[in-house]
This record gives C-alpha cells, structure tokens and sequence, in this order.
C-alpha cells in the first residue's frame, strides 16, 4: 500500500487525490480558464449522473 505524502500547499479540493490527477485538473482549469474546484465539482457532477443513469437504464435481475 502506498502511503500518501502530506503537502500543506495543496487546496482543500486535492486533498486525497493522486498528484497526477491533481496536475491534470489544474492544466484543464488553466486550459478552460476556470477555478480547479469548479472542474472538479463539474467532473463530480456528472460522474454522479452517469452513475445513476446507468443504474437506472439496467434491468432488474429476475430468478428463475
């Protein structure tokens, strides 16, 4: 298991993801020219809906 290192400069929203991950968000904010909390609460968002249309689009599953 690999151990999370501490950075006291990261932003709220970075806490407890991968630095790359971190990294990525920043340079699509930059890209977009958007705050990286409201891409990442964007990415969230529809990560949530995604989620709950696939869940609602599968069958329900009957025994037999």
């Amino acid at each position: 298991m690999q151990s999370q290192i501490v950075n006291p400069n990261l932003p709220e929203w970075a806490d407890g993801l991968p630095e790359q991950v971190v990294s990525t968000v920043r340079q699509e904010a930059i890209r977009r020219g958007i705050r990286p909390s409201a891409l990442v609460k964007e990415w969230t968002v529809k990560a949530a809906r995604d989620l709950t249309t696939d869940d609602a689009q599968q069958k329900p599953v009957t025994n037999k």
